[in-house]
């Protein structure tokens, strides 16, 4: 059945919709856009059709029954304050012990649910700490884990300084979780194509998203393999056994902002 819905009372026959469906499954007929029952079963509902008709007549089946907000037009100024923010983002060490509400951490996920995916699938799933009781369990398991499995591991024992982390881990200095209330790991299926790089772009879309309403982020590379290797943490996660966890992200409220941009070096970059 086909997720396309068109209002015949708004459509001007323009065309914009079969435009700009990446799978060309819209058709024009008698002045009127149609999805062919044969091939509606290829549409993964990526909402292009409803997002560039100019007269709010194409509809997908998710969209039913609700209002639409309008999609914003950049501009100048829009790219100098865009640019702007990005440049003063930063990875953020420093977090409160206030416990970001449930509800503003929804928000952050809602527009991290708008970041793109290889052909739309859609298959990452999102496994949260929103509680400092469960994140500083989490972080007491990961601690263990580093100081048992860890040191046994081939490539990780090799590649973390573990006696250095563990020492500061026992002295209280929480270098593993940067003492952050919260954690956001990205887990999929273990078979998915581009999970990796959709794991990626949807982690930045968090990190912007929490940076806007003035929430600290960081990747958080020891949770992430830990999320990875450990049956424990994965059991406690709630990781299924054909998934795999992609990264990891600490957030929480700033004890201190940042003040200046500090300069990079030149961009490493070829045109060909």
């Amino acid at each position: 059945m086909s997720n396309f819905i068109l209002d015949e009372t708004r459509c001007t026959g323009c065309g914009t919709c079969t435009f700009v469906c990446p799978k060309s499954l819209l058709v024009l007929e008698n002045g009127r856009p149609v999805m062919p029952e044969e091939i509606a079963h290829k549409c993964n509902s990526c909402g292009q059709c409803t997002a560039y008709c100019p007269e709010d007549a194409c509809r997908q089946a998710l969209d039913a029954g609700q209002t639409l907000p309008r999609a914003p037009k950049a501009d100048a100024s829009t790219a100098t304050k865009m640019d702007l923010f990005l440049k003063a983002r930063r990875s953020y060490r420093m977090f409160t012990a206030r416990p970001v509400p449930r509800t503003v951490t929804e928000g952050i996920l809602d527009a991290a649910n708008y970041a793109p995916t290889g052909g739309n699938n859609r298959k990452i799933r999102w496994i949260l700490t929103d509680s400092i009781f469960k994140t500083r369990m989490l972080r007491d398991m990961i601690t263990d884990w580093m100081d048992t499995e860890c040191r046994v591991h081939p490539v990780l024992s090799k590649r973390y300084d573990i006696d250095s982390i563990i020492a500061r881990q026992r002295k209280g200095r929480d270098i593993i979780l940067r003492g952050a209330p919260c954690t956001a790991f990205t887990v999929g299926p273990k078979n998915i194509v581009w999970g990796g790089v959709d794991s990626g772009i949807a982690l930045t879309y968090f990190n912007i998203a929490a940076e806007a309403r003035d929430i600290g982020c960081c990747f958080a590379g020891y949770a992430a393999n830990a999320a990875k290797y450990s049956s424990k943490i994965r059991e406690f996660l709630g990781i299924g056994e054909d998934e795999d966890c992609y990264c990891a992200i600490v957030f929480g409220y700033k004890t201190i902002h940042a003040q200046r941009i500090p300069a990079r070096p030149p961009i490493n970059c070829s045109f060909v």
